[in-house]
């Protein structure tokens, strides 16, 4: 009878034992939500770097801030990219996926295609240091 009752007892207190990964959990999320309470302005996403206020000029007050007249010059590679990539397909490619970045709503930048590099860079031309 003895034996029965410390095996129930034992049994007993290792069900109502919260388990290790619980605790853990436990003592990450209480910090972690400490932080989001407690400095929002940190948590912040998103949104434009500087906004108009009132001493800015007349009329654009809360508006975002854009760089005007910004524009950025690139140059290609004169071969193939790759085998299954040749020099005009991936100029075109370049070009396609700048022109998505340069094309977004609030997006004063504009970005160019000044020419080819004056030499076709390849692993004969490249030092290793």
């Amino acid at each position: 009878m003895r034996v029965i009752w410390k095996v129930a007892k034992k049994v007993t207190k290792t069900a109502t034992r919260e388990p290790a990964i619980k605790r853990v959990t436990r003592s990450r999320i209480l910090p972690i939500a400490a932080l989001v309470l407690l400095f929002p302005c940190v948590l912040r996403a998103g949104g434009p770097a500087w906004v108009a206020g009132a001493g800015y000029n007349q009329g654009v007050e809360g508006q975002p801030l854009l760089w005007t007249s910004a524009t950025v010059n690139y140059y290609t590679d004169q071969g193939d990219l790759s085998p299954i990539l040749p020099g005009p397909q991936a100029d075109a490619f370049v070009a396609a996926v700048v022109s998505s970045w340069t094309s977004a709503p609030g997006v004063a930048l504009t970005v160019v295609q000044t020419g080819h590099l004056a030499e076709d860079v390849n692993g004969g031309n490249i030092e290793a240091t």
